[in-house]
């Protein structure tokens, strides 16, 4: 049986809650239009590509100093 995109994510969270994670929220646009599936693919892609090391820092300059 082949999991779905939303079981997949559910999975990654629960690994996630043991390493300590306690909350974790996305914001959709139009709620009324997104479909779960596309969504939780979505969010799987990107922890794939972070997992990869496709990615770099973002710098805003915004930091509070220390």
């Amino acid at each position: 049986m082949t999991k779905t995109e939303c079981q997949t994510l559910a999975e990654r969270f629960e690994k996630k809650a043991l390493a300590g994670l306690v909350d974790v929220k996305f914001l959709v646009s139009n709620p009324s239009e997104a479909d779960a599936e596309l969504v939780c693919e979505e969010v799987n892609r990107l922890y794939a590509a972070i997992e990869q090391g496709e990615f770099r820092p973002l710098d805003f300059n915004d930091a509070r100093p220390s």
